[in-house]
């Protein structure tokens, strides 16, 4: 097997086994505001986060190299779009199913695509702009304006994806210098600075059987962080992209198990349209290279 080929399955494997770690976390967190604020949630999560990020900082880049990043202004906005992120994604699984949540998250490619329109100059062939339509047309699906009641929840999925969009535009700033570690430390750090020193009593007073929930959820939040990561290091985005689109067979799975529920039919109809056109954007510009 060529070298490109080997880096290729280790980057799918990877991926693979980064997005479920992601969909852990999320049934996690999910599971854990039926107890705690959103801002409770981000607090806890973020302390037991950097603790586990400082232990394993040697392995990651180490902590020296990390702070010594000459990308700080990229970093503080990093930080301060995740904590907004952090957010919007928290409340949209408190009141909303992790697939029908996704769903919505899953529109972030097309948005990037818009969004680097004018901030990088690049141009949108007509093939793009009918994968974004199509998208779009997604997500008109899902919302139904018009027929019947609404739910406002799906507005803080959709704020959510428009801050993933952010995310992978300020990522696009960075370059192979930065640590492995940074990638999750300056988020995690903005968390910290912004939102704990709101619940820091509560850190004191946890429900014992929920300390395991909060380890399990970032431990798996620094497995996806990781792995996803050096998956588009070894491997062009065109590959690894498509495997982001697996974590919504985890939202089905751990919404019927555990949480009891399933995505309506608008809610398919209108996800597979946002998949297909994300998975269509990927192919497009793998072929423009």
């Amino acid at each position: 097997m060529s070298a490109p080929s080997c880096n290729n399955c280790k980057a799918i494997l990877l991926a693979i086994i980064g997005f479920a770690a992601f969909s852990v976390s999320d049934a996690c967190t999910k599971w854990l505001t039926d107890y705690y604020s959103v801002f409770q949630i981000m607090g806890i999560k973020a302390t037991f986060v950097m603790c586990m990020m400082i232990a394993l900082s040697p392995f990651l880049g180490g902590l020296k190299k990390t702070l010594s990043t000459r990308k700080k202004r990229t970093h503080v906005a990093r930080g301060l779009v995740n904590t907004a992120l952090g957010v919007a994604v928290t409340a949209s699984f408190a009141h909303l199913p992790m697939a029908q949540a996704y769903t919505l998250f899953f529109i972030a490619p097309l948005l990037t695509t818009i969004l680097a329109i004018p901030v990088f100059k690049e141009q949108i062939h007509k093939q793009g702009w009918i994968a974004i339509a199509a998208g779009f047309a997604g997500v008109l699906i899902i919302l139904r304006p018009g027929f019947g009641e609404t739910n406002p929840w799906l507005f803080a999925a959709l704020i959510a994806a428009l801050f993933i969009a952010l995310l992978f535009l300020l990522a696009k700033a960075l370059d192979e210098r930065e640590t492995l570690l940074s990638l999750p430390f300056f988020p995690v750090l903005s968390d910290l600075l912004l939102v704990l020193p709101f619940v820091w009593p509560i850190l004191f007073h946890l429900t014992p059987d929920h300390i395991p929930l909060f380890a399990l959820s970032s431990i798996m939040l620094i497995i996806g962080f990781v792995t996803v990561s050096f998956a588009f290091r070894i491997a062009n985005s065109a590959i690894v992209g498509p495997f982001h689109y697996t974590q919504i067979l985890w939202a089905v799975l751990f919404g019927y198990f555990i949480f009891g529920d399933l995505p309506d039919r608008w809610t398919i109809i209108g996800g597979a349209l946002i998949i297909a056109s994300g998975i269509y954007l990927i192919e497009t510009e793998r072929r423009k290279r």
